[in-house]
């Protein structure tokens, strides 16, 4: 060994070389670039920064900026954001949307006040119905803005179309972009250019766009119709001659894409004089008052629009009404001076930014969304309400690089549900890592407990330059799981609060795991020796359970129990049954449910898999009244279970969903069948912040204080069997267990409490609020 280490060493670290010294998981290259442009124009006081086609993900990557550029305080200038297009019709937003569409909208705010690199925020949509949407999402007020062209590449060519008086007698010059031809519109085009020249033979159709004209979809149109002249367009220059020639344009678009999206080369021929053909229901229909719009409803009914134009040019009105449109078009899309919008507006910004907040971060597992989750959220959104700078750290216990893209990508999304961070980064284990944490002396003599948190303290940062600012920079730190810490111990200066959420000596006994060098299975005795010398070693401990915590306070001092917080809420879903068994790919068999007896839900932990198990086999199969009863296994559990107990009638299977909402609507009881377990159960805290009807054993209700309400959770199999049957019989008793589980949140939850107690334990380490 002492021969052949240093040679496979030398080895691992070539492999982790060539694997992980390319761009990080997670870099946002957006942010990098603005950063180093922003340096080079060394903002200051007086300027004014414009930011064109803004999207979430732009918003977002300027708390990165804070970082990159290693800011002590915000820029001394007001950054103004223009978004062009609603984020629903940009389905590469589809990640950013996602969050702003569930958490809510007071968090952007809130991560602005504190890491915005500018010092005020302004943001503008290019329509009301944009600004409308925007706003509502996102919870900053957006003004309108309507300078959408540049008055200089106009020069000379607006006298011209003024002067140019349409001549019903000469040939028409219908046209459409070679771009906006795809596989669903190219046959429509093709008829309304037939339609056309069925009303007017003399008629001249322009594909604009020679660059396009290569897609099998352009050379089918072309193919289609006889005599299509395809012009080249070299700069934007041509293209606005080509515009300027035309008498009509055709937007062969899906309504969808342009309920609230801007079109510029509507705009273009609005003030050109050229009248178009659009969908209706689109910013371009509701703009009629500043060209001639001809709608359509349907991509099939373009060709009736196109010819609706034709009878329209030879009318004696057309042209007095072209000029009269043409005039308002200039007094709406064209301006002196490009910031004529933007400084009336400086008075008003939707969020400023002082100072930055103190640097925080909360270290978390790399997992999928799970019971852990609310805890990270929680973390995360107190530390935000107290105007902290807040970075999560996710340490991943395996590798994790581009192979397996797709999986680190839907576990980060799992992660930015409900709440974000200022920034996200990512740790994870290597082959050069684990072996060298493996090779270490020490490691041999830990417990199992002490070698998973060794290998997560040797996880590589995938970006280091701004892992290096978070470990320096840090005033605090909150590490969730004592297998985290060591990773922590490369924080500077921060003080170290860990979130314990279990004794993880008691969830590794009871799982009868195996030490990684003796393969021994090891007593919760064994495990807890590397735990409590963890205890010690932080500078405060928050625990979920009373009784955890009064074993942890003998070895840390500083130990406090706060139970985690999520606001209650109501279950209302927002889509259509079939949509959501659709979306989620479950079995169609979903499709004819109108409800399900019983519903049990979470991750695939091994300790939430026994306890699924046990009740099926044992309290519903066991009873002759309950075997036949419909039950609804979803999340990661559904495989786990069906791979144990496989299919059973009336018992429907389903994976991850992207929301559990629409399953929780048609349960008429929820199932918290825990079996063991330390901390408390957050699918408890779940069910009862949406106060649902429920059954629970008394290890799924522990932590909770049952106040006087005279409830007891089943203590065995038969209670378990009798509370059920009597809940399903009786329509009456689901309202009031329903009653009661909103009860017991309101006297268990408070998010208040939760504030003024994580106040306490900041201030217990030196870092008073």
């Amino acid at each position: 060994m002492v021969i052949l280490f240093p040679f496979i060493y030398i080895l691992m670290k070539l492999y982790n070389f060539i694997i992980y010294k390319r761009a990080p998981y997670y870099d946002d290259l957006f942010a990098r670039e603005l950063a180093a442009e922003l340096r080079k124009l060394k903002v200051s006081e007086g300027d004014l920064v414009i930011m064109h086609s803004g999207n979430y993900a732009m918003i977002e990557a300027l708390f990165f900026l804070r970082p990159h550029m290693d800011l002590i305080d915000p820029l001394p200038a007001p950054l103004h954001v223009v978004f062009h297009h609603s984020m629903t019709e940009n389905y590469g937003e589809s990640f950013n949307l996602d969050y702003y569409q569930r958490a809510e909208p007071r968090w952007l705010g809130q991560r602005c006040r504190s890491g915005l690199p500018f010092r005020a925020l302004h943001l503008f949509g290019t329509n009301d119905g944009l600004c409308s949407e925007m706003t509502a999402l996102s919870g900053l007020p957006f003004k309108i803005f309507n300078h959408v062209e540049e008055p200089a590449k106009f020069s000379g060519r607006l006298a011209d179309a003024e002067a140019r008086s349409p001549n019903r007698t000469v040939a028409l010059r219908v046209g459409v972009r070679a771009k906006d031809i795809t596989a669903e519109n190219h046959a429509a085009v093709a008829l309304a250019f037939k339609a056309v020249r069925a009303k007017d033979p003399d008629s001249r159709f322009v594909l604009l766009g020679l660059q396009s004209s290569s897609s099998n979809d352009v050379q089918r149109l072309l193919l289609s119709v006889h005599g299509i002249e395809v012009a080249d367009i070299a700069s934007d220059s041509d293209y606005l001659d080509q515009i300027a020639g035309l008498d009509l344009l055709l937007q062969p678009y899906r309504q969808a894409d342009y309920t609230n999206r801007i079109s510029a080369v509507f705009a273009e021929c609005a003030l050109l004089g050229v009248a178009v053909v659009a969908p209706d229901n689109t910013t371009m229909s509701r703009s009629a008052h500043l060209g001639h719009v001809f709608t359509y409803s349907e991509i099939d009914d373009l060709a009736a629009a196109a010819t609706d134009f034709v009878d329209a040019h030879r009318t004696q009105d057309f042209a007095r009404e072209r000029l009269k449109k043409m005039k308002e078009a200039r007094e709406i899309f064209l301006r002196n001076c490009v910031t004529q919008d933007f400084l009336p507006a400086a008075a008003e910004p939707a969020v400023t930014c002082g100072r930055f907040g103190a640097v925080a971060a909360v270290v978390s597992p790399f997992w999928g969304k799970c019971g852990s989750t609310t805890v990270f959220d929680s973390n995360t959104e107190y530390l935000l309400s107290r105007g902290f700078f807040v970075f999560r750290m996710m340490v991943s216990e395996n590798p994790a690089g581009y192979w397996n893209i797709d999986s680190i990508f839907q576990r980060h999304r799992e992660n930015s549900e409900r709440v974000r961070p200022h920034a996200f980064l990512l740790a994870s284990s290597t082959r050069a890592s684990t072996l060298k944490v493996f090779l270490s002396p020490s490691f041999w003599r830990k417990s199992l407990f002490g070698q998973l948190n060794a290998l997560n303290g040797g996880a590589v940062d995938h970006d280091r330059t701004l892992a290096r600012y978070v470990f320096e920079n840090a005033v605090v730190v909150i590490v969730n799981h004592a297998f985290n810490t060591d990773y922590a111990r490369r924080f500077r200066k921060a003080r170290i609060i860990l979130e314990t959420q279990d004794i993880q000596a008691r969830q590794l006994a009871s799982q009868r795991r195996r030490n990684l060098v003796t393969q021994r299975i090891e007593r919760e005795a064994d495990h807890l020796r590397d735990e409590i010398a963890v205890w010690r070693s932080v500078d405060a401990t928050v625990n979920l359970s009373e009784t955890e915590n009064a074993t942890i306070r003998s070895y840390s001092p500083r130990s406090t129990c706060i139970r985690p917080y999520m606001a209650a809420r109501r279950i209302s879903p927002k889509r259509p049954w079939a949509e959501f068994v659709a979306t989620n790919r479950l079995d169609p068999a979903f499709l004819d449910r109108k409800s399900f007896d019983l519903m049990l839900w979470g991750d695939a932990h091994p300790l939430n898999v026994q306890s699924a198990i046990w009740f099926l086999e044992k309290v519903v199969l066991a009873h002759p009244r309950l075997a036949d009863k419909s039950v609804v296994v979803v999340g990661r559990l559904g495989p786990a279970v069906y791979a144990n107990l496989g299919p059973r009638p009336r018992w429907y299977y389903g994976d991850f969903l992207d929301t559990m909402d629409d399953c929780f609507a048609k349960a008429r009881l929820l199932v918290l069948p825990d079996q063991i377990g330390t901390g408390m159960s957050i699918k408890t805290l779940e069910t009862l912040a949406i106060g649902m009807p429920f059954v629970a054993t008394a290890v799924a209700m522990r932590g909770i204080n049952l106040g006087d309400t005279n409830y007891v959770p089943a203590g065995s199999v038969a209670e378990f069997q009798q509370d059920i049957l009597q809940l399903l019989r009786l329509s009456a008793s689901r309202k009031k267990r329903a009653e009661l589980a909103k009860y017991l949140f309101s006297l268990n939850f408070d998010r208040e409490f939760y504030c003024r107690a994580w106040d306490e334990v900041l201030a217990s380490v030196g870092l008073p609020q």
